[in-house]
C-alpha cells in the first residue's frame, strides 16, 4: 500500500519476506517518499506500469524462480534497481551487478540504508540522458560507481590460480588497474565482469602478487625437487603433449620443453592429440592453432567435452598475435595464449607458469601439509591421482554453491566419498559423480586417520576416476544428446531446480526456466537468448549434470524400492508429478480422444498443470500452439475443459487505469454482459468495458482425486 505521504520520488519493493517490506515501510515511511510493498511475483509488471517508481528495491533471495521473473520483466524499464542481499560474498556482489543492479544493500534494511537512497537517484538523475551504453559497458560503469560510493578497497580477483587470472585493483573506490589476458583498464573490468563462470573474490590486497613460476618441471624452488627419495625424476616429471603439423617446429618445442624437465610426447595434428589424450592424463598440451583434419579451437572443445579430458590444461601457439584470438582462447578455457615469436623461453615460461600450483600441491603433499585445493585450477582428477601415486592417507573437504563434497584416501586409494546437496546425503559412486560435476569446488586436504561414514568405496583410484568419468560423459551422451531437441519427456527435480535459479547468472536462470518451465526446444532458447548453439547445448548438459533434469522414470528404474530414496534415483515429488500428468492426460482422452487432444494435453500438463501458481495468458495460448504447430482453437478447448476438471482456474483481470490490476469475478462479466444485451449504447459500453479485460489461466494445487473423479 501507499504511504501517507505526498513525496516527488517513487520507491517500489518487491520481497516476500514480510520483516524487510515492513521495515522498508516503517523507515521509507518518515522520509519524503512514496512507497509501494509488492509481495505476488504475477502482479509485479501491473504495479511498476501504475506506480511508476523512480527505485525499484529487489530482494535476490526470494525462493524459488520469483526473482528471476520479476527482473527479467524489469528489464523493460528504465527504473534502476537495488538489490537487497542476505549473502555477503563477492560473488553475490558481482551477480548483483551483473543482473543490472545500481547498488547492493545487506540485509536487515535500516535507517542507514533509507538515507542513501536520495543521494543514489540525485546522482543517478545527473547521468546524460542521451548516453547510449551496450549492456556491457553499463554494468562495468554500475560496478565502478558501485565501488566509488561504497569506497572499496583491495583486489577483486577472478579465476585465482590460472595463467588468465583477471583482477581488478581499487583504492578508496578508485580504479587503480586491471588486467584480464591481453586487455587492461576499463576493457578489462567489463570483461572480467562478463564471465558467466567467473570465480571472483575480493581480497585487501592492493599490489599485484608476483607470478609464481617454477624453476623447471621438476624444481619449485633453488634446491627443493621432486625425488621421492631417488636421484631418478623421470617417474614424476610432468607429463606434456606438443601438437604440431609442421615437424620442424614440433621437434624445436619438444626439444625445449624437455630440457625444462617435461616427459613430452607429440601429436601431429588436433585429432591425434584427441585420442592420445585419451588413453593417457597428460598435465599439459602445447598445441599450434592451425592445423589439418582438426584444428586448436576444434580440439580444444572436443577435450573440455569429454569429462575424462576436460581439466588437461591447454596453451595455444599461433603465428597471429592478435587480442582478439586471445580473449577467446581465454573464455574458451584455454590456459594461454602465444604469438609464435622464435623464441623459445616464452613458451617454457607459459608452461612452467601452468604447472607452477600443480608443482606446490605436490610438494605439500610430499611433507605431509594441508594443502588448499581448488578444482579450476589443478583438477579433482589430477589432485587424487597424485595422491594415490604419493600413497596419501587422509581426507579431501570440498564445497560450492551446491553443497559439500569430501574423498577420504588411504594410502593412496579411495576409502569412501559422500556429498551433501539441499540436505540429501549421498555416497559411494553417486557421491563421486557429483564431486566430479563440482568443477569449481574450493577446499582442502588433510592428512590423517579416514574418520568413521566416510562411505564405503572398493576401487583401485584409476577405477574410481574412469567409473565416474563413464557415468559422466553416458548421461550427456545418451541423455542430452538424445533430448537436446527438447527437453518435455525429462523430469524436473523441483528442489535442485529452486537451488540452481538461486546460485546461477541470471541468463542461466533465463535459459532454465524456458527449458525446465516452458519446454522450450532448446533451438528456440538459444535464438531468444542470443547465445550460440553449442552454449545451449552445454547449459543443457549441467542440468543433466546436476541433475535439475533427470531421465524419466522408465528410463532410469529403481533397483530396490525397498532402500531409502536417494538423489541419484526418482525423487519422490517427481513420482507425484507424473502420476499427476497421466491423470491429467488421461482425463481427456476420455472425454475428446487422441488426436489431437492428447499430445497437446501432455504439454499443458507439463508447462502449467504440474506447478501450481503458473499462469496462461491468451496471447500466451495463441504462442503456445503456433510454437507447437497446433490449432489455438484446439489448444483453447483442452485448456477449457482442464478448467472444468480444476486443474486449472480462469481469472479475469482488469488492468484499467488503478493502481493495481483488479480480478474481476466472473459473475461481474456476466452481469455486465446481459446489462449490455437492451441497447446499442449498452453494447458499445460492454465493448469498451470488455476490451480491457484479458483472461488469465492459473494452475492450482488440486488434489490426484480431483482430476480422477
Amino acid at each position: 500500500m501507499l504511504a501517507d505521504v505526498t513525496g516527488s520520488r517513487r520507491i517500489l519493493a518487491f520481497d516476500q519476506d514480510e520483516g524487510f517490506l515492513g521495515a522498508a515501510s516503517r523507515v521509507l515511511g518518515g522520509l519524503p517518499f512514496q512507497f509501494l510493498a509488492v509481495r505476488d511475483p504475477t502482479q509485479m509488471l501491473a504495479q511498476v506500469e501504475s506506480f511508476k517508481p523512480d527505485l525499484i528495491l529487489l530482494d535476490r533471495a526470494v525462493p524459488g524462480t520469483a526473482f528471476a521473473q520479476v527482473n527479467a520483466q524489469l528489464r523493460g524499464f528504465a527504473a534502476p534497481r537495488v538489490f537487497v542481499l542476505t549473502d555477503h560474498s563477492e560473488r553475490e556482489l558481482i551477480r548483483a551487478v551483473q543482473e543490472g543492479a545500481v547498488e547492493v544493500m545487506q540485509k536487515p534494511f535500516g535507517e542507514s540504508h533509507a538515507a542513501r537512497l536520495g543521494p543514489l537517484l540525485d546522482e543517478l538523475a545527473r547521468r546524460p540522458k542521451d548516453e547510449k551504453l551496450s549492456r556491457e559497458e553499463q554494468v562495468a560503469r554500475n560496478f565502478m560507481d558501485l565501488a566509488r560510493r561504497n569506497h572499496l578497497r583491495g583486489s577483486l580477483v577472478v579465476n585465482r590460480g590460472t595463467p588468465f587470472e583477471g583482477r581488478v585493483v581499487l583504492k578508496d573506490g578508485a580504479l587503480v588497474r586491471a588486467s584480464y589476458g591481453p586487455l587492461g583498464g576499463m576493457d578489462a573490468v567489463r570483461e572480467i565482469l562478463q564471465l558467466e563462470e567467473g570465480m571472483y573474490e575480493l581480497d585487501s590486497s592492493l599490489n599485484l602478487p608476483p607470478p609464481k613460476i617454477a624453476q623447471n618441471a621438476v624444481t619449485l624452488e633453488p634446491g627443493q625437487s621432486l625425488t621421492l627419495g631417488t636421484p631418478d625424476t623421470a617417474d614424476v616429471r610432468p607429463q606434456l603433449l606438443a601438437v604440431d603439423d609442421e615437424p620442424h617446429l614440433l621437434a624445436l618445442v619438444s626439444r625445449v620443453l624437455g630440457a625444462a624437465g617435461f616427459a613430452v610426447d607429440t601429436a601431429v595434428d588436433g585429432t591425434d592429440a584427441v585420442e592420445k589424450a585419451k588413453k593417457f592424463p597428460y598435465d599439459l598440451i602445447v598445441a599450434d592453432l592451425s592445423m589439418p583434419r582438426m584444428d586448436g579451437w576444434e580440439m580444444l572443445k572436443t577435450l573440455k567435452a569429454d569429462t575424462r579430458t576436460s581439466e588437461v590444461p591447454v596453451i595455444f601457439l599461433s603465428a597471429h598475435d592478435d587480442y582478439r584470438e586471445a580473449l577467446r582462447a581465454a573464455r574458451s578455457g584455454a590456459h594461454d595464449y602465444l604469438a609464435k615469436t622464435g623464441r623459445s623461453e616464452q613458451v617454457v615460461n607459459a608452461a612452467l607458469k601452468t604447472i607452477t600450483p600443480r608443482l606446490e600441491i605436490i610438494f605439500a603433499l610430499l611433507v605431509k601439509e594441508p594443502v588448499e585445493v581448488r578444482t579450476a585450477s589443478v583438477g579433482l582428477q589430477w589432485f587424487l591421482r597424485t595422491a594415490s601415486r604419493l600413497s596419501c592417507t587422509g581426507v579431501l573437504s570440498l564445497e560450492d554453491d551446491w553443497g559439500h563434497y569430501q574423498v577420504a584416501v588411504r594410502e593412496g586409494q579411495p576409502a569412501g566419498a559422500q556429498a551433501v546437496v539441499q540436505g540429501r546425503r549421498v555416497t559411494g559412486i553417486p557421491a563421486f559423480v557429483r564431486i566430479m560435476v563440482a568443477k569449481g569446488a574450493l577446499g582442502a586436504f588433510t592428512f590423517g586417520p579416514i574418520p568413521e561414514g566416510s562411505g564405503d568405496l572398493s576401487f583401485t583410484m584409476e577405477d574410481l576416476i574412469a567409473k565416474g568419468c563413464e557415468s559422466v560423459n553416458a548421461a550427456e551422451a545418451k541423455t542430452a544428446e538424445k533430448k537436446l531437441a527438447s527437453a518435455i519427456e525429462l523430469d524436473l527435480d523441483p528442489e535442485l531446480y529452486d537451488l540452481f535459479t538461486r546460485i546461477a547468472p541470471a541468463r542461466k536462470v533465463a535459459f532454465a526456466q524456458a527449458i525446465c518451465e516452458r519446454r522450450m526446444p532448446l533451438a528456440d532458447v538459444a535464438g531468444s537468448l542470443m547465445i550460440t548453439q553449442e552454449q545451449a547445448a552445454e547449459w543443457f548438459r549441467e542440468l543433466l549434470r546436476r541433475e535439475v533434469l533427470v531421465p524419466p522414470a522408465a528410463e532410469r528404474g529403481r533397483p530396490d524400492p525397498s532402500r531409502p530414496w536417494t538423489p541419484n534415483e526418482l525423487h519422490p515429488h517427481i513420482v507425484k508429478r507424473r502420476e499427476r500428468k497421466r491423470t491429467i492426460v488421461e482425463r481427456v482422452r476420455t472425454q475428446l480422444g487422441e488426436e489431437p487432444w492428447v499430445p497437446i494435453a501432455s504439454e499443458i500438463a507439463t508447462v502449467l498443470g504440474l506447478a501450481p501458481g503458473r499462469e496462461l495468458t491468451f496471447p500466451e495460448l495463441v504462442k503456445f500452439a503456433a510454437a507447437r504447430k497446433v490449432k489455438w482453437e484446439d489448444v483453447h478447448v483442452v485448456v477449457e475443459l482442464l478448467t472444468s476438471l480444476g486443474v486449472l482456474q480462469r481469472r479475469f483481470v482488469s488492468a484499467g487505469a488503478s493502481d493495481s490490476a483488479v480480478t474481476v469475478p466472473p459473475n461481474e462479466v456476466a452481469r455486465r454482459l446481459a446489462a449490455s444485451l437492451s441497447d446499442e449504447a449498452g453494447r458499445e459500453a460492454w465493448g469498451r468495458w470488455a476490451g480491457g479485460i484479458r483472461v488469465v489461466w492459473r494452475s492450482t494445487p488440486g488434489s490426484l482425486e480431483t482430476y480422477s473423479t
